[in-house]
């Protein structure tokens, strides 16, 4: 099988874009790392057994734009399978494995399967475990593994407005969610996710780490949305493949 792993970065230091690399490179099977830099090329990267694809600005949209590009190369290019990796995050080497088998436990066969949804640990920069209880029906974009049923969904992350895009795993969720397509869980937490959100250390009590991040405001776009006229809603909305019933979101 050919195997997939898109990863966009930005401004990640180097440290951390070789333990995302090292994390792919270990899998148990075989996979290629697509490296997609938002604007701001490290040219080190060159060196590694990477694809690296160079664009040339940054699109300011959480990584949609070079995490689109990616899936669709891969697309185009016959992969067999398909996952996103954010370039301060890791992986266990059983990962691919597991989602593999996952799919083929459920339907007899990858192929059956149009994608696998992975668990994930929140993990501090000190690299202890966060004991916490994962949001309900959230999927990160991290813990996707698209099998080609599922193919067809992964143009929307470029095609995504912009101001949605700080919630785009929320709106690609419910997208997904609109299809009755064959998906199935692994169980095991094999996705690890670096926690940098403040509000996930107040409310434990604990001191958000130097570099930690507010949370997004997520009725952000709808806000906007609710300014446009008519034609540039509709427009919106097909972009997004989705109907927006009233500008709160809900």
């Amino acid at each position: 099988m050919k195997i997939a792993i898109i990863s966009p970065y930005y401004k990640e230091d180097v440290a951390l874009l070789e333990r995302c690399m090292d994390s792919v490179l270990s899998q148990t099977i075989k996979c290629d790392h697509f490296l997609v830099s938002d604007g701001h090329p490290q040219e080190w990267i060159n060196t590694r057994a990477v694809r690296h694809i160079e664009l040339g600005k940054s699109h300011g949209d959480y990584g949609n734009t070079p995490r689109g590009i990616g899936g669709q190369l891969a697309i185009s290019e016959g992969y067999d399978a398909i996952c996103f990796l954010d370039a301060d995050n890791w992986l266990d080497p059983i990962h691919v494995e597991e989602c593999l088998n996952s799919a083929i436990s459920k339907y007899g066969s990858h192929i059956n399967c149009d994608y696998v949804i992975s668990r994930r640990r929140l993990v501090r920069p000190d690299l202890s475990i966060m004991d916490s209880t994962e949001e309900p029906n959230h999927i990160d974009t991290n813990c996707f593994f698209f099998l080609p049923g599922s193919y067809f969904l992964i143009p929307y992350w470029n095609l995504m407005p912009k101001e949605f895009s700080n919630i785009g795993d929320r709106i690609f969720r419910q997208k997904i969610s609109m299809y009755k397509l064959n998906f199935t869980k692994n169980l095991n937490i094999t996705v690890n996710y670096l926690n940098l959100w403040s509000s996930f250390y107040t409310s434990r009590g604990e001191k958000p780490p130097p570099d930690s991040k507010p949370n997004v405001d997520g009725t952000y776009g709808f806000k906007m949305f609710s300014k446009k006229t008519d034609v540039e809603k509709t427009i919106t909305q097909r972009l997004l493949g989705l109907d927006i019933p009233n500008s709160s979101g809900t």
